[in-house]
């Protein structure tokens, strides 16, 4: 299992589909030369045994792994909570929900069925899922035709399977947090998702 942040970066670096990868999955891969967060830019993370940073988003957002393999996300508002049980489940999850940022949002709403139903307004109203099949700009980079092709890439590198209910999961994962992390930003309490 992925359990250290250099095994998920070598993953991630060995995939030919960096531009497919900031796009669907929204990391960019910490790269040697990259500057890691201190305690100085106001984020303090505590939790089992410690954490690993891996990646950022294109918002500022940072990407750490646990050490039980769990994935911590925390966006560039010092929100937080976890988005996958392990890495492979992380990546099957942001494969498998367009703009998956957004669903975020959504997950203080209870039941799970409530939130869903608000997501998939959003989905409806906002057609995400109708812009999978539209093709990538020529200039880019991609290596693939399109976000329906580069989520099934993506899976496939990294040998997961597509979800029933990626949204689900994530309202799962976001619950998998508990009272063993916690994240303070400039010394006060971050909010979870």
């Amino acid at each position: 299992m992925e359990h250290h942040a250099a095994e998920i970066v070598d993953r991630l670096r060995s995939l030919a589909l960096e531009q497919e990868i900031s796009e669907i999955i929204d990391v960019y891969v910490l790269r040697p030369e990259d500057p890691k967060p201190s305690s100085t830019d106001g984020l303090e993370i505590e939790g089992p045994a410690g954490h690993e940073l891996f990646g950022r988003d294109g918002a500022g957002g940072s990407y750490y792994v646990l050490t039980d393999g769990r994935i911590l996300y925390v966006d560039s508002e010092g929100s937080f909570g976890i988005v996958g049980a392990d890495f492979k489940e992380f990546i099957a999850i942001a494969a498998g929900l367009p703009g998956w940022h957004d669903a975020l949002k959504l997950l203080k709403l209870e039941p799970v069925d409530v939130a869903r139903e608000k997501w998939r307004s959003f989905v409806d109203k906002w057609g995400a899922e109708d812009e999978l099949d539209e093709p990538w700009p020529d200039d880019e980079g991609f290596k693939t035709g399109n976000p329906a092709e580069a989520r099934v890439a993506i899976r496939e590198h990294f040998g997961v399977e597509p979800l029933a209910d990626p949204f689900g999961a994530l309202h799962h994962a976001v619950r998998m947090l508990g009272k063993d992390v916690s994240v303070t930003w400039n010394g006060d309490p971050a909010r979870s998702f």
